[in-house]
Formats: C-alpha cells, sequence, structure tokens
C-alpha cells in the first residue's frame, strides 16, 4: 500500500476511532469533558514509505488545555482532524515521541511512522493501575488489527513498553 492509500486508511480509522460509542471496563472519555480516544497518527515524513510502527499501551492523560481544545471543537469539525492539527502543534516534539522517533532513527528505520496505541481510551487512573486485559483486547481487535493489515508486513514494529510488546506477541505472531 502507498503511503498515500496508507494515509487514507489511517484517517479513516482514526475517525471510527475518535466516535467510538464502546463504554470498556478501566477508561475515561468524553467529549463534554475534552477527553476523547486518540492515539494514532502517521507522523508523514515526506519520503513516500513507511520505516515503522510504534505501539504504546494507551494514552496518556490529557492536560487541561489538550481537553479544552477537544471541547471547543465544532459539530462539523472531525475529532480526529482536531486530534491531528493539536498533535502536529503541541504533543509531536514532546519527551515521550522525541525519544522514540530518535530510537527509531538510530536503529536505522527511516521513512514515516505510524503511532498507535493498543488502546485508544484514557485508562480511569483513580481506579484502575492498569488497562484491563478486555479493554485491550477489545480495541486491538476494532482497530489496531486492522491498521497492521494495512500496513506492509515487512515493515518493523517497535513496542513501546513490555505490556505492549506482549500483547503484540500473542495477537500478531508473524
Amino acid at each position: 500500500m502507498s503511503i498515500k492509500d496508507l494515509k487514507k486508511e489511517i484517517q479513516n480509522i482514526g475517525r471510527e476511532v475518535t466516535n467510538c460509542p464502546r463504554r470498556c471496563k478501566g477508561i475515561v472519555k468524553g467529549l463534554r469533558r475534552g477527553i476523547i480516544p486518540r492515539g494514532l497518527i502517521l507522523e508523514d515524513d515526506g519520503s513516500g514509505r513507511l520505516g515503522c510502527v510504534i505501539v504504546g499501551i494507551n494514552p496518556g492523560n490529557a492536560s487541561e488545555k489538550e481537553r479544552n481544545y477537544y471541547k471547543e471543537a465544532r459539530p462539523y469539525e472531525s475529532l480526529y482532524e482536531r486530534y491531528c492539527h493539536f498533535w502536529e502543534e503541541k504533543l509531536k516534539n514532546a519527551r515521550y515521541y522525541s525519544n522514540l522517533r530518535d530510537l527509531a532513527r538510530r536503529l536505522g528505520f527511516k521513512g514515516a511512522i505510524l503511532w498507535t496505541e493498543l488502546c485508544k481510551c484514557e485508562r480511569d487512573k483513580r481506579r484502575y493501575r492498569i488497562v484491563p486485559i478486555q479493554t485491550l483486547v477489545t480495541c486491538m481487535e476494532s482497530f489496531l488489527k486492522r491498521e497492521l493489515e494495512a500496513v506492509n508486513s515487512n515493515v518493523p514494529i517497535i513496542a513501546a513498553s513490555n505490556i505492549a510488546y506482549q500483547a503484540l506477541c500473542y495477537s500478531f505472531p508473524n
């Protein structure tokens, strides 16, 4: 799949992600509070090829500034495009992304990076220490599976944590 086609597919999945109606165990979300499912970004470097996929567990808790940005969305606006804009302007150079981007480059993976998560929703940190397994499985089946099917099978995947690594090994052994 070309990077242009991949971008379209990721945008389609991203729109579904930000509008996911599920109320899975262990997560929080709600547009009125500015807490939306997120974590899927295709960072295109202009090379025309995908260098790697980087998979985390789930997005961290959004800052008040980020939540307010999502709350200001107009009914006709795509929440996914709004998230992508915020990511590009405010999150792209955060330490999490910078460090993992640097790791990918040091490993020799040149090209665009597909950033994604096992689970696209914030963890309910008041009640759960980790995202429940069933929630991870539900989200991976709904979204991550499709994301990885859209990617050429020889594109390397970097797991951003031990939990992400184990989940990827069990769910996508090939």
